[in-house]
């Protein structure tokens, strides 16, 4: 029959040749295609990394300066609470001590580089751990301690704190001296103690969420060094 005929006739040894050939054309394009979006993938993660690295530094720097100026807030509650106690007569270095004393602060961060991890997936991190230590940060760690601010600074500033400075004290703006209306009266208020203990209280609580949050970034900045 014709048909056979034509089969026979037929050069199969290169047809098999050909299309071994395309198919190991085919086979290196999506090997090399592969090879390109892995080696891309790898490039970005690895500028996520360093991005996180700049970013947690930032964090650490941050976390540590609201340590120190709690710090000084403490110490002026302490220091004003020991002249009231002693009964010890106004002094001109109370005005900064009243000052101090009111002075809260917050975290600041700057999350773009975790948001921009989030639009792209956070699978971009290859590591497992690693992609569940920053997650864990963004998504937990920090948010409490933005809850706890909440509570000192909105609540305890905006409910307490100011409503003293304003009522009873020569104060315009933050860090300039506050003179006390009548120290001798403020001496004995109750309520202005109150709200100078439960501040103390409070940022003692604020202090230690802090700490808890600078730690969380140093060992998660440690981590991402190690996997650049």
């Amino acid at each position: 029959m014709p048909l056979f005929k034509h089969l026979r006739s037929l050069n199969w040894v290169g047809l098999g040749v050909e299309l071994v050939l395309i198919f190991i054309g085919i086979t290196a394009a999506l090997w090399f295609d592969g090879l390109k979006e892995a080696r891309e993938a790898q490039r970005t993660e690895q500028q996520i990394l360093v991005e996180l690295s700049r970013s947690l530094a930032q964090d650490t720097a941050d976390l540590n300066m609201n340590l120190r100026v709690s710090a000084r807030t403490r110490a002026s509650i302490d220091t004003i609470l020991t002249y009231f106690d002693n009964g010890r007569p106004y002094a001109a270095e109370l005005a900064n001590h009243f000052a101090t004393a009111s002075i809260f602060t917050a975290f600041i961060q700057n999350p773009g580089v975790y948001e921009y991890l989030k639009s792209i997936g956070v699978g971009a991190i290859s590591d497992d751990d690693l992609r569940v230590s920053v997650s864990r940060y963004y998504e937990y760690t920090v948010p409490y301690l933005r809850g706890v601010e909440d509570l000192v600074i909105f609540g305890n500033w905006n409910d307490a704190m100011k409503p003293q400075m304003m009522e009873k004290f020569a104060y315009r703006f933050l860090f300039e001296p506050a003179e006390p209306h009548d120290y001798e009266l403020l001496r004995g208020d109750r309520e202005y103690r109150t709200v100078l203990t439960s501040t103390r209280e409070m940022i003692q609580w604020k202090d230690t969420r802090t700490r808890d949050v600078l730690v969380a970034a140093e060992e998660l900045l440690a981590e991402l060094k190690v996997r650049q």
